[in-house]
């Protein structure tokens, strides 16, 4: 039986994780077993309610799910989704992250980031790239997810509506969203 052993940087709902679920689950010779170990979290009600969530789809792919604590010496693969982007306004968090990342050796690294300048001390600048990205966003949603799905609302109403409310509302260190180019 394949394994994959994964670390997830920041698990919240783990519509993300579904997603990678479903294309391993769909290979021409599927993954069987998917081991995930989060890390940096503080979220620990939010993880064991996910887990539940991700253990009852991984059931109905037919893939076997375990969420354990990291081994010395396994071959690992990182993968963030929207996990580094709140530390940009922290750069020590950041730095520290990613010796601890380079400490394990991952074998691979994928990581998924907006790429839209929202450190601009401008404001005009900042809300046409904040609107260009939002459209986007939730035009996508409104092409893949029914309007009342309970993880559409949970998606717009936790991850993007606290987003838009920080790129509009919040100034300095209250601005948690800084998503930047990639260049940068």
């Amino acid at each position: 039986m394949m394994m994959i052993p994964t670390v997830e940087l920041a698990i919240r709902q783990g519509i993300h994780t579904m997603i990678l679920m479903q294309a391993l689950a769909s290979q021409p010779e599927p993954i069987k077993h998917l081991k995930i170990t989060a890390i940096g979290t503080g979220f620990e009600n939010q993880i064991k309610q996910t887990v539940g969530h991700l253990k009852s789809f991984a059931e109905s792919i037919n893939l076997s799910l375990s969420y354990n604590v990291l081994n010395p010496g396994e071959a690992l693969g990182v993968f963030s989704v929207y996990g580094l982007w709140s530390m940009i306004g922290q750069q020590d968090r950041l730095e520290s992250l990613m010796k601890v990342i380079k400490s394990i050796k991952p074998r691979v690294m994928v990581m998924c980031e907006v790429a839209a300048n929202f450190n601009s001390p401008n404001f005009v600048n900042l809300l046409i790239e904040a609107l260009f990205h939002y459209g986007a966003v939730f035009d996508s949603l409104e092409d893949c997810m029914d309007g009342e799905d309970e993880h559409r609302g949970i998606t717009e109403s936790m991850y993007l509506g606290e987003g838009i409310r920080s790129i509009v509302a919040a100034e300095g260190a209250e601005r948690a969203v800084r998503h930047v180019n990639i260049d940068v």
